[in-house]
Parts: structure tokens; C-alpha cells; sequence
């Protein structure tokens, strides 16, 4: 029989097959189908959750921060006159929003414990108790409250050589609805120049989705300062310590008398802590830009040369980041081109 004759008749008789045994063909061709579009859409889906995480995690909050204690543990000083013997001290705010990035509240109370102990200078070494002793005898670090921005009279945790490394622990509050925990930590003047510095550690307990802990070391070192009716602004950070370490830098203006002046920063490379410039700038300004800078306008009043306005600068975001591990301290505290500057209105 000829090739073409085998052909038709196998032609034939699986047209006859496909006619009796269709349904079971179209069950067999559907399912294929359904196979293929449900991989797919497990497929298209698995794509979907990898945005979803990047998204959330670029727009992410860290909605346990503070002004003065982060996760890098900066380092902040006190400087003082060498004449001074006043105990120094710092206010401290911790929030349950970012405050980088403020918009985002936490929707329940966050309950920290807070602890203090006595470290070394650099924050390399704790010190023991008769290290803490040699260097300030029985002064005590106090740390007081603030309700509704009223300081309170006694001291809600005290810390010297024999409780350094014991009962140096309060839990604290910071509330979904007033946002803000804020104290005062008051360090004896003893304290000045020498090796020890105070580390303040606020460790949320029970949140998982919270920093562990958010940490700062405080000290006293003196500075010379020339007597005169006037005001002068530069960055009080250790300068031996490069800028790739910090994520934020602290900027002081100093000096005497009734003055005014204009604060300036570059706004692509730092912002100013939000509550800090809203509190020092003139009454009826607001914040100018121009180009890359931007600036306030503030009042200063102090009748002796101890006048003080402390201002926090946070590295705004990863350009910015770059930019500034590239650059040397001289260059960044420049009072002329540098990244911030203070000028007195003549």
C-alpha cells in the first residue's frame, strides 16, 4: 500500500478517536491551561510581593527616635569655660515617630527601659566602680522629668560609682497621644576633662518592629571663650572622629548680649531638628531657601557670656550620605562654604 493511502487512513481514524473521546480531550486541554495561568499568576505574584517589600521598606519609619540618641551612639559634649564650676546638663526628647521623618506616629504607648552607666571617653571601655571613683568620688549623674514642658523637682533616677553597674534603670513612657518622652540629665562639673563620659541607653521591650536600643555618650570638656558682646557659631562634634561615623551633628551658637542672627545650611546634604529651629526662629519669619541653602532668622538673649542655643543636623538621605563621608572635617565646619553657618546681623 502506498505511503499516501497509510496516511488517510491514520488521518481518518483520529478523527474518529477525537469525535467519541472529545470531552475527555477539552478536560485534558483545559486543565493544561489552568496549570499554565495559575503558575503564572504565581509567578506574576511572587514579582508583586518583592515591590511590596522594597516599597515598604524604602517609605520604612523607625518610630522609636530621638534627638539626642541613635543607633550610631553619638558622641555629645558640654563645653564650658575653664572657670566653670556650675553642674552641666542635657534635655533629652524621645518620640514614637521618626524624627528624620515625622508624619507617622506610633499607634500604641511605647514603654522603654532607660539606663545610664559610665563609659570611657570614647565609649570603648565601661568604666568599674573604683575607675568611676578615682575620676568624679561620689558625684551622682540625675536625671529629672518634664510633664507638660514643666521640669520636675526631684530626680527620678540617680547614678554614682556603686549604682553604675547595678540598679541604673527606670522604665519610661512615651505615650500614643502626647508623642514625646522628654528628661534632663544633669552631669557633675567633676566630670570635666577627664576620661568618662555618661552612656544613656533607651531599649524598647516587647516590640518587634522597634530599634532594640537607641544609645548617646555625654561628657564636659572646657573651651576657651573670648569675652565679648557677641555671638559665634560652629559645630561642637569631635572632629578626631571622621564624619562617616556620625548620622547626626550638633552646632552650637554661643556668646553674649541681645542679638539677632541668620542660621544657614546646605538642604541637600543636612536637616535641622524640626522642634529645635521652630523654638529659635523671630517671631513672624520663616524658613527661606536659595537654591541648595536654606536659613532662619533667630533672636539671641543672654546678659553674660553663657548664652547657648544647641542645634541638631541630620544627614538628609543617602546622596547626601555620599557626599559627606567624601568631605574632611575643615571643609564641613567651614563658617564661609562649609555645610552650616551662623551670622550676626550687624
Amino acid at each position: 500500500m502506498r505511503k499516501e493511502a497509510i496516511g488517510m487512513i491514520s488521518f481518518d481514524k483520529t478523527k474518529k478517536i477525537i469525535k467519541k473521546y472529545w470531552i475527555t480531550f477539552w478536560l485534558i486541554a483545559s486543565g493544561c491551561a489552568v496549570a499554565g495561568l495559575i503558575a503564572q499568576a504565581r509567578y506574576n505574584d511572587g514579582r508583586n510581593v518583592v515591590k511590596r517589600v522594597v516599597a515598604t521598606q524604602k517609605n520604612e519609619r523607625q518610630l522609636f527616635s530621638s534627638d539626642l540618641l541613635s543607633t550610631s551612639t553619638p558622641q555629645h559634649f558640654r563645653t564650658v569655660d575653664t572657670e566653670t564650676v556650675t553642674e552641666q546638663f542635657f534635655d533629652i526628647n524621645i518620640y514614637n515617630y521618626d524624627v528624620k521623618n515625622p508624619g507617622t506616629v506610633y499607634p500604641t504607648d511605647i514603654i522603654y527601659d532607660l539606663s545610664v552607666r559610665f563609659y570611657n571617653s570614647t565609649g570603648t571601655q565601661e568604666l568599674s566602680a573604683a575607675q568611676t571613683e578615682a575620676l568624679i568620688g561620689t558625684d551622682e549623674i540625675r536625671l529629672y522629668a518634664y510633664s507638660s514642658n514643666v521640669l520636675s523637682a526631684a530626680s527620678f533616677l540617680t547614678v554614682n560609682k556603686d549604682t553604675a553597674s547595678g540598679d541604673n534603670h527606670a522604665s519610661r513612657t512615651v505615650t500614643a497621644a502626647s508623642s514625646t518622652d522628654k528628661f534632663r540629665v544633669v552631669l557633675p562639673i567633676s566630670m570635666k576633662d577627664k576620661d568618662i563620659s555618661v552612656k544613656i541607653t533607651a531599649s524598647p521591650s516587647g516590640y518587634s518592629d522597634l530599634p532594640s536600643g537607641i544609645y548617646a555618650l555625654f561628657s564636659i570638656k572646657t573651651q576657651t571663650f573670648t569675652k565679648i558682646d557677641g555671638w559665634n557659631g560652629t559645630f561642637n562634634d569631635d572632629m578626631s572622629i571622621p564624619l562617616s561615623s556620625y548620622d547626626g551633628f550638633n552646632y552650637s551658637i554661643t556668646g553674649s548680649g541681645k542679638s539677632e542672627g541668620t542660621l544657614s545650611w546646605r538642604n541637600d546634604l543636612v536637616e535641622p531638628n524640626q522642634h529645635q529651629i521652630t523654638g529659635l526662629m523671630k517671631p513672624g519669619t520663616s524658613v527661606s531657601e536659595s537654591g541648595n541653602m536654606s536659613s532662619i532668622t533667630i533672636v539671641l538673649d543672654s546678659e553674660e557670656n553663657s548664652g547657648r542655643y544647641d542645634i541638631q543636623f541630620y544627614v538628609k538621605d543617602e546622596n547626601a550620605r555620599t557626599t559627606i563621608d567624601a568631605m574632611t572635617w575643615p571643609a564641613f565646619a567651614s563658617s564661609t562654604t562649609g555645610v552650616a553657618a551662623f551670622a550676626e546681623t550687624p
